[in-house]
């Protein structure tokens, strides 16, 4: 009986042994025909229904214009035009430019006086080499269209440290936003302001005049050890200390969200078509950095636009390196120079800039207004856009398109070629890319 029970006890065994060596040769047999991968879970049965893929969403980009003008002067002829009993009133010096500069999104200038007094006699007090001028003079800019005002340039400084602080005052009153200077140091004279969603930062810096040592000079003034803090300038002669600043104050705006950096600079020499190699070097180092626009003025006449591509060839940069006079009384008869007929004639910029929603910012479409200004044999002073002036002379108070269509002529041959180049280099990397409504 013992013999029996060990013989069942052996065919139990071996009976397991074929049956788990018969699943094997099946297992294996389904791997070689590719219906389970070895180390997977076998799939379920398709259901005939489609596996969802993730799409990416479609790629917009929001547009906006930013309009920049050069130096805004104001002469003692223009103040005794503006003089209305007993205000001044110069709402009248942009009554044809206002509707360009309203059109924009964001619309800049650079100032060139200063409203340290206003209780003085206008047509009395001295008014050069140190300008001062009215608060009307801002009223009649934010009532065109402007939104900041540049404000480090040579004439800032004319009437001091107190002279620049009551000017910022009034600007910061009157709702102007602006950059170049500061009332203090606890405060920015640069900044991001947010457009259409479009966060453009601003920084703009003025070459000193007459410098030496230590000595900050300023259209032949010296700056007070206390004021120095408060006005950004560069020695043109050793611009390493303004470079290394812009990178910290670019890095900044970038940290506050700034998606483009535009430079206001005021340099270069008075009443020269072309800019010197100071002007060329430093546009050059901005490009480098990263610097999506450049615009300037200060030598009073519009000197070429030149399109400049960085070191590494991944930013093209456009550079106004100069937009000439915006409203003044200098002209032909007055300065007595080889280019004064120059001084009447302005440029005001326009950058179409686009930021699509995958962050990218660039500036993709150049377009300007050439000016020229009417004194009317000084018994008015109106700033007029050339190309619309010359389809009908008589409605913009000219008596013939003669004068504006030189002007247009010198503007054009100085600035229409760099604008063009522009325009044609650039190629849309978002083809695809809709309007953000």
């Amino acid at each position: 009986m013992d013999w029996i029970k060990q013989n069942k006890a052996l065919s139990i065994v071996l009976m397991v042994v074929v049956v788990a060596l018969i699943a094997s040769v099946i297992a294996i047999t389904s791997m070689k025909d590719g219906n389970i991968t070895p180390g997977t879970k076998p799939t379920a049965a398709p259901t005939g229904e489609p596996t969802p893929v993730p799409t990416e969403e479609p790629l917009t980009y929001t547009e906006i214009t930013f309009l920049s003008v050069g130096d805004v002067m104001y002469h003692r002829p223009q103040l005794r035009v503006a003089k209305k009993g007993d205000i001044y009133d110069f709402t009248d010096n942009m009554k044809y430019v206002k509707s360009i500069i309203q059109s924009v999104d964001y619309a800049a200038a650079n100032f060139e006086t200063t409203l340290s007094n206003p209780d003085v006699d206008f047509l009395a007090a001295p008014q050069f080499p140190s300008f001062n001028a009215p608060d009307s003079t801002v009223d009649s800019l934010k009532d065109a269209g402007f939104d900041m005002l540049f404000y480090s340039n040579n004439h800032c400084y004319d009437f001091d440290g107190a002279g620049l602080k009551r000017t910022l005052k009034v600007f910061a009153e009157k709702g102007m936003d602006f950059i170049g200077s500061r009332p203090d140091e606890n405060s920015k004279s640069y900044k991001v302001v947010d457009v259409k969603g479009v966060k453009i930062g601003l920084i703009n810096y003025m070459q000193e005049i007459g410098s030496e040592g230590s000595t900050v000079r300023i259209n032949g003034s010296s700056v007070a050890p206390e004021d120095l803090p408060l006005i950004d300038t560069f020695n043109h002669n050793n611009p390493e200390p303004m470079y290394q600043e812009i990178e910290s104050r670019m890095k900044e705006l970038e940290n506050q969200g700034a998606d483009i950096i535009i430079v206001y600079m005021h340099w270069g020499e008075e009443y020269d078509l072309e800019p010197n190699s100071s002007q060329k070097a430093i546009a050059k180092k901005l490009c480098d950095m990263g610097v999506g626009a450049l615009l300037a003025s200060h030598p009073h006449v519009i000197q070429p636009v030149e399109v400049i591509t960085s070191a590494d060839g991944k930013n093209v940069m456009p550079c106004f390196y100069s937009m000439g006079n915006f409203i003044s009384n200098q002209n032909r008869d007055n300065i007595n120079k080889t280019n004064g007929i120059y001084t009447e004639n302005g440029l005001m910029p326009i950058l179409t800039i686009k930021k699509y929603s995958n962050g990218e910012t660039v500036v993709s479409k150049l377009d300007y207004v050439s000016t020229w200004v009417h004194n009317n044999a000084y018994k008015s002073y109106t700033i007029i856009p050339i190309e619309k002036a010359l389809s009908d002379p008589s409605a913009y108070g000219l008596s013939s398109g003669s004068k504006i269509q030189a002007a247009k002529d010198m503007t054009d041959g100085l600035v229409k070629a760099g604008i063009e180049q522009y325009n044609s280099q650039w190629k849309d990397p978002y083809p695809e890319a809709t309007l953000l409504s």
